[in-house]
């Protein structure tokens, strides 16, 4: 997925979609996508963004690694329609700082 394709759907406010920052609480209120919610990598088994194995799921952290790591994790579990779109740099619009993570 592009930087243009995230973005399309970041401003018609689909819902067909859920962004996940798998970063730390800590770099989730320093800057994430808007939209963003954080469910850390190491916590994304136990917690998964949704029960709906087919919904879309864009995973993304500082570098990509940990999304990686979070997109395996909730592929071994049956997600089928999973992004990793890496790093957060990717995101070429202002980031949202702050916020309960």
């Amino acid at each position: 997925m592009t930087f243009y394709q995230l973005r399309a759907l970041v401003r018609d406010n689909s819902t067909n979609y859920i962004l996940v920052d798998v970063r730390t609480p800590a770099e989730y209120r320093a800057g994430h996508i808007p939209t963003a919610v954080l469910i850390p990598y190491d916590t994304i088994a136990d917690n998964p963004p949704t029960t709906d194995k087919n919904a879309l799921i864009i995973l993304y952290c500082r570098s990509g690694s940990r999304a990686g790591v979070a997109y395996n994790t909730l592929s071994s579990r049956g997600y089928t329609n999973l992004v990793n779109f890496g790093a957060v740099s990717s995101w070429k619009d202002k980031l949202v700082t702050g916020g309960n993570p």
